[in-house]
């Protein structure tokens, strides 16, 4: 038996594949800062969508936010990540439809989170990391404000090293409709405006590697939700939108 029939040839195989293709990648996009994105639907490089609307019309179905990031500088033996997403929204105080996660809140079970590959993006730890939302904090910074918090990890054996200019994938957030319609959780019609504020990754070194900020132009870690800009005017740009989540 040798590596070429072996059991092994298949993974090597699937290694050998990504090393090619995260290189031509690396070169594609080497026009990207360093920085997070998050986009509706799929990740920034696949064109994911900045804005959902949403007739609030049905209990079914599922709005899928995706989050991808891009380093500066290789980072090895990468064994976790922690991520902050922040969501404002126009009436004083955050709606119903936007309680989630906690007890008594009024869709609980509403938010979830999963890992996801996509085709000009890919899992940063390759299937292999726990998925947790280790908070939803309602009244972060404002009343009309939440903070999900994120923490990924993976097993010793699942250590990644992670390569510059790549667009990974961190997490798809998801937001079932579940009662919107026939039930007391109002707001969905309300706009809001989400961001990805924030990724920590962490090294085996001890060191946790803070990146911020759009990869391209001024708004790929902005989305919106029913069409959300800022009031009162509604027509402020996204860099005054950015101002807002500092």
């Amino acid at each position: 038996m040798n590596e070429e029939t072996g059991p092994w040839a298949g993974w090597m195989k699937r290694v050998l594949l990504l090393s090619a293709t995260l290189l031509a990648m690396t070169a594609s996009l080497a026009s990207a800062a360093p920085g997070v994105n998050l986009r509706w639907d799929a990740c920034h490089g696949d064109g994911g969508a900045i804005n959902r609307n949403f007739a609030c019309n049905t209990n079914a179905g599922t709005n899928s936010m995706r989050a991808s990031f891009e380093l500066g500088s290789a980072v090895p033996g990468v064994s976790g990540i922690e991520a902050s997403v922040h969501i404002v929204t126009d009436p004083p105080v955050l709606p119903e439809w936007w309680e989630f996660r906690n007890a008594g809140a009024c869709r609980v079970l509403a938010l979830s989170i999963q890992a996801y590959d996509g085709t000009g993006c890919f899992d940063w730890a390759m299937g292999q990391a726990s998925m947790n939302i280790a908070g939803y904090d309602v009244g972060f910074l404002a009343p009309n404000r939440a903070r999900v918090r994120i923490v990924n990890a993976v097993v010793p054996d699942a250590i990644q090293g992670l390569s510059a200019g790549v667009e990974y994938t961190v997490f798809a957030l998801n937001i079932n409709n579940l009662r919107t319609v026939g039930a007391t959780c109002t707001g969905c019609q309300v706009p809001a405006g989400i961001v990805f504020n924030s990724l920590g990754v962490a090294s085996i070194d001890g060191n946790i590697y803070w990146i911020a900020g759009p990869t391209n132009g001024t708004d790929s870690h902005f989305i919106a939700w029913q069409g959300w800009l800022p009031t009162p005017t509604r027509r402020a740009t996204w860099r005054g939108v950015k101002s807002l989540f500092r």
